[in-house]
């Protein structure tokens, strides 16, 4: 008697169970599609080191329906978010460049989080990846001048890690 009432409690968890994971595939599954159906993702990434260092991100938005209003990215780097709009537009390349700027040669290897929405419904991301990858991406095509460039951006950040004693702005 109690092997039954055992048996048919583990059935009705297992179909508890099975049926809850079915909704949460659910739910995945949709939110997938919504993603897809909004049509915008990140295209690019490059860093700029003229004047103050900063990241472009180049946003491709396959969408009609969608304004570039709506279009935002939210940046995290060093435990700070902060929400950027679109800045620019390459018209032959049909993109929207975000800029997000104030970056200290001291944090080049700390990691940003860049996030893509469409009004309030995350689209595409990227993560931890933080100006250091990107000047490593781009080091070995470079012409020489930039490459001297790079150099001297590096050599800068760690001699300010040097004077400070930090390898980051959060005291790492």
């Amino acid at each position: 008697m109690k092997t039954k009432r055992t048996n048919k409690l583990l059935v009705l968890i297992i179909s508890v169970m099975m049926v809850a994971t079915l909704f949460v595939g659910m739910s995945v599954t949709a939110s997938a599609a919504e993603a897809e159906d909004t049509g915008a993702e990140f295209v690019g990434f490059q860093v700029n080191l003229g004047g103050d260092i900063s990241m472009k991100y180049y946003v491709k938005n396959y969408e009609s329906t969608v304004e570039q209003e709506m279009i935002r990215i939210k940046v995290t780097y060093l435990g700070t978010i902060t929400e950027i709009r679109e800045s620019a537009y390459i018209e032959d390349q049909d993109v929207y460049v975000f800029t997000f700027e104030g970056i200290n040669p001291q944090c080049l290897g700390e990691k940003i989080d860049a996030e893509l929405y469409i009004s309030d419904v995350k689209v595409d991301e990227k993560l931890d990846y933080s100006v250091e990858d990107n000047l490593n991406g781009i080091y070995d095509a470079s012409a020489a001048k930039t490459k001297q460039l790079i150099d001297d951006l590096r050599a800068y950040g760690k001699a300010s890690e040097a004077y400070t004693g930090h390898t980051s702005m959060t005291g790492n």
